[in-house]
């Protein structure tokens, strides 16, 4: 593995943040990439303080607000994991807790464009259902709920791919 250089006052602590979780079992290349964008951050800001404040963590959030909610969360976490961490060092670190707004969690049907998909998607289960379950054979609904799904993701209408017709 190639050492990390990052360009922060905080660098080395991040270094060591990572050694750490080394030792204990995490050894994430996601976790060192979202440290180097924090860091590069730092870097950028002029930032030379010995641990993070709230208004750098603030500042930080601000500028990956145009990134998903649960990348922004995820960031926060590993930023959240490295504060604790670092309050063993400096007692008056910030810790960020509870900076982002909670996000619902997200589900397939959620993710369609409208009531007609979840629709579609419960009279085709019915239909397959009915149709395979006295046979044995419940892979049909499994076929069923792939089409639609892979009909939906490439941005179509998940109905066509099965067929249905509300009228």
């Amino acid at each position: 593995m190639s050492e990390l250089t990052f360009l922060s006052a905080l660098g080395h602590r991040f270094s060591d943040f990572l050694a750490f979780r080394r030792v204990g079992g995490i050894d994430s290349k996601s976790d060192r990439e979202l440290l180097r964008y924090f860091d590069r951050f730092l870097a950028q800001e002029g930032f030379c303080g010995p641990w993070p404040t709230r208004e750098v963590i603030t500042e930080y959030l601000a500028s990956i607000g145009h990134l998903n909610p649960r990348t922004q969360q995820n960031r926060l976490s590993l930023i959240r994991q490295f504060c604790r961490y670092l309050c063993q060092f400096e007692p008056q670190c910030f810790i960020p807790e509870d900076m982002l707004p909670r996000q619902p969690p997200v589900t397939l049907l959620s993710q369609w464009h409208g009531f007609g998909h979840s629709r579609c998607l419960f009279r085709e289960m019915m239909r397959t259902t009915d149709q395979h379950v006295n046979d044995g054979k419940m892979h049909g609904l499994r076929e069923s709920l792939n089409r639609c799904t892979a009909w939906s993701w490439e941005g179509h209408d998940p109905t066509q791919a099965i067929g249905f017709n509300p009228a």
